[in-house]
């Protein structure tokens, strides 16, 4: 297995401005706390907020001042530009990748355009709503380093930005990417405050992570990015290694945590066992440690069942910088890996009185010149997803079969009385059973739960190694509810259902929850490319010794989500879509397979025909075929001339002979339609024997491009 190096690191949090600021501050003991200043709040509570307003952010990144950027992304643009400039590297190689991270997305904007277009739909800036979806601010990121490679965006709540280094690491080590940004960011906002208010977690004195009187979290904003690389790709001596990862999910409940620390204990040891190591290697825990009683509680019983006596030294840094949700991570394994640098062990602030249950006693002051070799760093979030990775001193795999074993599809079946493609819902009770919990969940919750649920149906649990999931945006209807309610109730007495279910790991979370599958979990949102990133860590996971993976994909549209879509002029010519497709992925072929997942490929920018046809020889040829070996050419056509001027010149000039087809005409247009095509493609590969290869071709605005192939399985 090859090595995994760092390379370069960049941070923003409420304690400075890069990483020589950041570490200053850890260093002295300050933190980050203080009143609200970026925006209007009847919440009066502490948080950590970056310093710097957006137009001082712009200025500092030499932006142009009337462009208008979501806080998220300025504070990604700060962080990513830092790693980037460390590591001294030329990000245009298609060989480099970007892999980001946020909880959020641009909902800072978001808010502005709303409160507006609540009024009159008619209003509100369209380049505010423009950057609301996850993947916004990471090809903003990408756009201003010019990355090539590979990009794409997790959610997993307050784990996203562990997950976005997992996959960044997973990444090099199949010999898909030589070197890649990874980390995360998320910024402060309105929605947030008051969504975490709602859940009675926010802590109105500065937070105490560990101590017997801890009473809940303070949040923050900032961003923390990393770049990886492989031996063959160094420029320059690395900081440390990556050493080893793991996610699992406790499958417990969708925000609570489990008492006995099931999933934080499943992650760390796998984690400390992927790395090669036994827990008496660790020399210093970086605890997710928020401050909520439940959350410390159930690391604290993890800690306690793999260490035992011999526990070794840990703090929590989120007294220093707040709990800043996708972006935790990020910032913290930057501080991670210079505690590996430097031999550092950062102070756990507040801490005064053990907790009386576990007895843990975190260490309160800063120790330098410590002999580190092994730092373990935890972030777990909602819907029980747990995250741990390990960072240690410094000491091309082809990818196994991968089948399609089971599929699954709720679509539009035709063209009703509303402007878009409506998906036929099924009757939910038989395969959501719980009442209670049925009638809690949004459209797109239960459109996406039923449909994971029909493709794992005879299948136990615990065969079940992961479950990836992809959305565009998530869910909409939750959202909005939400945002209503916050602006109607004026911040007050806010239902915290909907909020908890407008994360967009929750249809993942959800089937967990119900199957009680503890295995790794996690949610890609990178607009057109979602799906396909999905399917990319499934493959992975196969080849890494994974037996089945469910897969999938959904997104929903909401009446107000038709109106803007309309307004930034983005359905013009086609129909706007819904729908939710799932798969399991196997590493055994069996009677019912239906067909054999070659490869995926995806890249971003605008590019010209000539320039997507030679991806396409390349793709083709890394796989051992050519074009004419392709009998079958499904392209994303949707009524838009530009683009689907581009799908026909292909059809004419690579693929002659095959047989053409288009499926959005079918399912409509939406971020996730390419999972349609592949359940399309795979159910008449099964059916009908004309076809032996098909090649799906989507993209998305013209910027997300995705390359599906599958082959037909012969008895």
């Amino acid at each position: 297995m090859r090595k995994i190096y760092v390379t370069g690191l960049g941070v923003i949090s409420g304690i400075g401005k890069g990483v020589e600021e950041n570490l200053d501050s850890l260093k002295a003991g300050k933190h980050g706390m203080g009143k609200i200043t970026l925006f209007p709040t009847v919440l009066d509570v502490p948080v950590s907020e970056v310093k710097q307003s957006n137009e001082e952010l712009k200025k500092l990144l030499s932006l142009p001042s009337g462009k208008t950027y979501s806080r998220t992304a300025l504070l990604g643009l700060w962080a990513a530009q830092e790693a980037a400039r460390d590591a001294e590297l030329d990000f245009t190689s298609p060989r480099i990748g970007l892999i980001s991270s946020t909880s959020i997305g641009g909902m800072d904007a978001s808010e502005r355009f709303y409160a507006s277009f609540r009024e009159d739909n008619r209003k509100g800036r369209l380049r505010d709503i423009i950057s609301h979806d996850c993947g916004s601010s990471t090809e903003m990121i990408a756009a201003y380093l010019g990355v090539k490679g590979t990009v794409t965006t997790l959610s997993t709540a307050c784990s996203s930005a562990a997950n976005a280094i997992m996959l960044g690491a997973r990444l090099i080590r199949h010999g898909l990417l030589d070197a890649v940004l990874v980390g995360g960011t998320d910024a402060l906002c309105r929605f947030t405050l008051n969504g975490f208010n709602s859940l009675m977690i926010l802590d109105k004195e500065h937070c105490r992570p560990f101590d017997r009187t801890r009473a809940g979290l303070n949040l923050g904003e900032g961003a923390g990015y990393l770049v990886l690389q492989s031996d063959k790709s160094l420029t320059k001596a690395p900081y440390c290694e990556l050493s080893g990862y793991a996610n699992a999910n406790e499958a417990y409940h969708q925000t609570g945590s489990s008492p006995d620390g099931d999933g934080p204990f499943l992650s760390m040891s796998q984690a400390i066992a992927s790395a090669g190591l036994t827990a008496g290697a660790i020399d210093y825990i970086n605890v997710h440690g928020t401050g909520t009683p439940s959350n410390d509680a159930s690391e604290g019983k993890a800690i306690r069942r793999i260490f035992d006596t011999r526990i070794p030294p840990f703090s929590s840094v989120k007294a220093f910088i707040g709990h800043t949700l996708g972006a935790s991570e990020g910032i913290e394994a930057v501080y991670s890996v210079l505690s590996i640098r430097h031999g550092l062990i950062y102070p756990n602030l507040n801490f005064h009185l053990s907790d009386e249950e576990s007895g843990l006693i975190p260490e309160t002051i800063f120790r330098s010149g410590l002999p580190i070799r092994h730092v373990l760093s935890n972030s777990f979030g909602f819907g029980g997803n747990n995250s741990s990775l390990v960072f240690s001193t410094l000491t091309q795999e082809r990818m196994c079969p991968v089948y399609i074993n089971r599929i699954a599809s709720i679509h539009a079946e035709s063209r009703n009385e509303k402007p878009y493609f409506s998906a036929q819902e099924p009757d939910y009770k038989e395969m959501i059973t719980n009442a209670n919990l049925r009638r809690r969940m949004s459209r797109m919750i239960k459109m996406g739960v039923a449909c994971g649920l029909e493709c794992l149906k005879d299948i136990p649990s615990e065969k079940v190694d992961a479950i990836i999931t992809a959305t565009g945006l998530g869910c909409l209807a939750d959202t909005e509810k939400f945002m209503n309610a916050l602006m109607d109730n004026r911040e007050q007495m806010l239902n915290p259902t909907a909020f908890i279910q407008s994360t967009f790991n929750t249809v993942g979370a959800q089937l967990a929850l119900l199957l009680k599958i503890h295995a790794y979990n996690v949610t890609y949102v990178h607009r057109g490319l979602s799906f396909e990133s999905a399917l990319i860590d499934g493959i992975m996971s196969i080849a890494e010794g994974k037996q089945h993976v469910l897969a999938g994909a959904m997104d929903e549209i909401t009446p107000t989500s038709h109106i803007i879509q309309q307004r930034l002029g983005l359905l013009k010519g086609t129909t706007a879509g819904e729908g939710a497709q799932f798969f399991l992925l196997s590493a055994q072929k069996e009677e019912q397979t239906f067909a054999k997942l070659k490869g995926v490929d995806t890249f971003i920018t605008r590019m010209s025909v000539p320039e997507i046809s030679n991806r396409m020889h390349h793709f083709l040829k890394s796989h051992g075929l050519a074009p004419e070996d392709i009998d079958w050419f499904i392209s994303g056509k949707n009524g838009q001339k530009a683009t689907d001027s581009v799908y026909t010149e292909l059809e004419h000039s690579l693929f002659p002979h095959a047989l053409h087809s288009s499926f959005k005409e079918q399912c409509g247009e939406y971020q996730t339609a390419s999972s349609y095509a592949l359940w399309m493609a795979a159910k008449a590969l099964k059916e009908e024997a004309s076809s032996r290869y098909a090649l799906i071709y989507n993209q998305y605005q013209g910027i997300n491009h995705s390359i599906i192939l599958i082959k037909r399985c012969t008895s």
